[in-house]
Order: C-alpha cells, then sequence, then structure tokens
C-alpha cells in the first residue's frame, strides 16, 4: 500500500479538513498561490489542487469535494478520491491544512 493509499484510508468521507491559519491563499485565474506566514514558502496549486483548495476554505467534507472533481472534470469516483488524497497528503507534508485528530 503506498503512503497516498494509506492517507486515502485514513479519511472517510465526512472528513473535514481546513486550511492552516498561518496560510495565505490567493487565486489568479484557474490557480492558486499560497504563502505559509511562518516558513515564509510560497506554493502553487494548478487548476484541479486550487478547486480542491476552494472547497477545503469552504468548509466541504472529502465527500462533496470528492463529488464535484466528479461532476466538474468528468471522472471515476476512484480517480476523484486519489485526487483529493494526493494533495491533501502533499498539502500536510508543508503543513498547510489541519486535520482532525491528527497532529500537523
Amino acid at each position: 500500500m503506498t503512503q497516498t493509499d494509506q492517507d486515502l484510508a485514513a479519511f472517510d468521507r465526512t472528513t473535514r479538513i481546513t486550511p492552516d491559519p498561518e496560510v495565505i491563499a490567493t487565486t489568479l485565474e484557474e490557480e492558486a498561490v499560497l504563502l505559509h506566514m511562518s516558513t515564509q514558502h510560497y506554493y502553487t496549486l494548478n487548476e484541479t489542487g486550487c478547486f480542491i483548495w476552494q472547497r477545503l476554505e469552504q468548509g466541504q467534507t472529502l465527500g462533496e469535494i470528492r463529488a464535484a472533481i466528479e461532476e466538474r472534470y468528468d471522472v471515476t469516483p476512484e480517480q476523484a478520491a486519489r485526487s483529493v488524497a494526493e494533495l491533501v497528503a502533499e498539502l500536510r507534508q508543508e503543513h498547510l491544512i489541519t486535520i482532525p485528530g491528527l497532529p500537523t
């Protein structure tokens, strides 16, 4: 099992992940730029990453985000779940999100 698969298995559809309060985000066309204020590191997200990030900011659950990706990009549930899990793993590694019940 890969790390992404493990991350995916750790969350259910009702998990609500939020941006870390130290992160400032702005959208430029269909991309997002994130700045972690504590580390002063910048990050960019592509169109799909931006789509996911905006829904995290809105407080949507992982299930709601996966469903929105399926609808917007016409992908399978598995592809949508993998896209979310991969981005969540990267965001977590960079301390850009807060996951209930897990240390930052």
